[in-house]
Parts: C-alpha cells; structure tokens; sequence
C-alpha cells in the first residue's frame, strides 16, 4: 500500500512539473510570438527587423524568425533597386529637359543663342534702359555675298562659314557681350553698358576678326554691320527694324552704316 503511494505522489510531482514547464514554455514561446509581431511591424514601418528567436528555441519559431528576416531584406532590396531606378529616371529626365531648353534658345548649327534668345534678351537690356538709364548698343552683322558662296560653293560650305564666322565673332566679343545667330547668315551682337566708343572698338573687331583668315573653300569672308545706340523709347522689334535699316545702308555703300552721317561712330569704323 505504501509502494502505490510512493509511487502516486512521484506521478503526481511529475505532472505538476510538465505542467509548470508547459506554462514557462507557453509564457516564453508568447513573448517571442510577440516580439516577433514586433518585428513584422518594424517592417511594415520601414526598418529592418532585429532577430528575437534564440539559437535554442523551438524550431518552428526559428524557422519563422529567418523567413521574416529573408523577407524583409528582400523587401528592402527591392525598395533600393526601385528608388535607383527611379534616381536614374529623374536624372533622365532632367537631361532631356536641359537638351529640350537648348533646343528652344540655341541654334543647332552654330550653338549660339538663336533669334528668340537673342529677342528676349534685347527687350530685357531695353527694360534695363529704361528703368536705369543704363546705355547699350546693338549691331546686327551679315556675311557678303553668302548667297553666291551658297550656291557656288554647296549647302556643306555655306554652313561650315556660317558655323566659322559665328567661332570668331563670339571669340571677339566682351563676356558681358550677347552674340546669337539672328538670321541665315546674319548674327545680332548685344552690347551692354556700351557707348558708341566702345560699339566702335567692338565693331572694328569683329570685321577684323572675320577676315583675317581664310574660311575653306570661301577664302576670306567680310562681314556689312549695322549698329545702333543711344536707343530711346523703343521696343525690342523697333530696335531690331532700326538696326537693320543701317544694315541695309551698310550693304548698299560700305562694311559699316550707322543711323546719320554725323554719327559719333562714323570717324571711328572702318570704311
């Protein structure tokens, strides 16, 4: 009888203690479940997880440990690979933006300003005119005879002295200056703060600078310059029709024209 009793209160210590374990194991396999919920909202927030599961826990709890960790980092390597794809779009982007603005204020022969650059800076210096009093001149330049070099020497040799006339009289010019293609084979030079002293300097170095070297097959090219100061009370296209009307005068009798014989530039230019 007392054998059997022994031996009921062993079982009985015995079930108590798994019990026990159970609770501890319950309580302990709960907070990793927790801690790993945790994790998954880490996640979900943007961070990477941090592993929770000891190297002696259950297997299964391991298991859902590394697949966490697996997925997360897949998560972020795909977030990285998305946000460099996106990187290298935006910088696309921002290039074909830069070569869609030089499309619409660059001449793609030449690589000046073209004529609506060069018009919206005159109407700007006009402004600047008139709200300072701030002085400036304006020559518009032609290449003779380009027509007959055109059609003598080809459309290849038409462009190639276009393109070297534009090299040197953008070469000649002041950085303060504005040089741009206007027309064909015509070039509009803006000079800011310039009086016509200073118009005539740079009007002498631009023919100067045109000729002095033989241009391919077109030899020696001469520019006819057309040059207006003092401008008052006039708009960017009165400005521009003024200018060319002494062209026109300079085309008809020598290389330079200005408005009136008795123009302070007519002792200083070239004849």
């Amino acid at each position: 009888m007392s054998g059997s009793l022994v031996i009921s209160g062993v079982a009985l210590l015995a079930v108590l203690a798994l019990a026990a374990w159970a609770r501890a194991a319950s309580r302990r396999t709960g907070r990793l479940l927790h801690a790993l919920a945790e994790q998954v909202r880490r996640v979900e927030q943007g961070d990477l997880p941090q592993r929770v599961v000891p190297a002696q826990a259950a297997p299964g709890l391991r298991e859902i440990d590394e697949a966490l960790q697996r997925a997360a980092h897949a998560r972020f390597d795909a977030h990285a690979l998305l946000q460099q794809r996106l990187a290298l779009q935006t910088a696309a982007l921002a290039q074909a933006q830069v070569r869609i603005e030089a499309l619409e204020t660059r001449d793609s022969l030449t690589g000046l300003p073209n004529r609506r650059s060069a018009e919206e800076r005159l109407q700007a210096e006009i402004l600047r005119h008139r709200r300072t009093g701030a002085t400036f001149s304006l020559i518009l330049a032609s290449i003779d005879r380009f027509r007959h070099l055109h059609d003598t020497l080809g459309p290849a040799e038409g462009d190639a002295v276009v393109q070297a006339v534009a090299a040197r009289l953008a070469n000649a010019c002041r950085c303060t200056d504005h040089v741009s293609r206007h027309d064909g084979d015509e070039f509009m030079v803006l000079l800011p703060d310039t009086l016509p002293a200073g118009a005539a300097v740079v009007a002498r170095k631009l023919l100067l600078a045109t000729s002095a070297t033989p241009c391919r097959a077109a030899g020696t090219v001469t520019l006819s310059l057309g040059v207006l100061v003092n401008v008052e009370q006039v708009d960017a296209a009165q400005a521009l029709d003024a200018v060319r009307r002494s062209l026109h005068q300079a085309q008809r009798r020598t290389p330079v024209a200005m408005p009136g014989h008795d123009h302070p530039l007519a002792g200083l230019l070239p004849a």
